[in-house]
């Protein structure tokens, strides 16, 4: 039998009984009972103040990162619409270079429409000067050979 009860006691060793539980009732037999409560309420009360800090925190710092979210998104803007001015005055710009392009090469075009007839009006010219070098050359002839005739007709008289 004192083999069987050590034998139960070992296998029982650590176990938790039933009879060996503190209740409610037993901790009120105390007097502890008011104790834990007020225990439990003071550290109720410091968890809520821990908490309502940490909440305080993460409050202020959302806070702070909106106000910097905000920051960053007019600073966006403000930028975005320096950048649509200044596309827009570089459209104008190309515009105008478009346009002044477009008239630089209608003047080239009639400058080389231009030069091709002052080319051509002076090789007419030439031609003409030439020409007429010519016929003046075979006029003079001519009046020569009549001034020779003349005055071959008027030696023998």
């Amino acid at each position: 039998m004192q083999l069987d009860e050590a034998k139960k006691s070992v296998e029982n060793f650590g176990l938790i009984h039933s009879e060996n539980h503190i209740t409610k009732q037993d901790i009120a037999k105390l007097g502890f009972a008011d104790d834990m409560r007020k225990l439990k309420s003071i550290h109720r009360e410091r968890m809520l103040e821990d908490l309502s800090c940490l909440l305080n925190d993460k409050i202020r710092e959302f806070e702070k990162i909106e106000q910097e979210d905000k920051w960053k998104e007019s600073v966006l803007q403000r930028l975005n619409a320096e950048l649509n001015t200044k596309v827009v005055q570089l459209e104008n710009a190309n515009r105008t270079i478009t346009e002044e392009k477009a008239r630089s090469d209608e003047l080239n075009k009639k400058l080389q429409e231009t030069l091709l007839k002052l080319q051509s009006s002076e090789e007419q010219l030439r031609l003409e000067r030439d020409w007429l070098a010519q016929q003046v050359e075979q006029k003079s002839k001519e009046v020569l050979d009549t001034i020779r005739e003349l005055i071959k007709n008027e030696k023998p008289q």
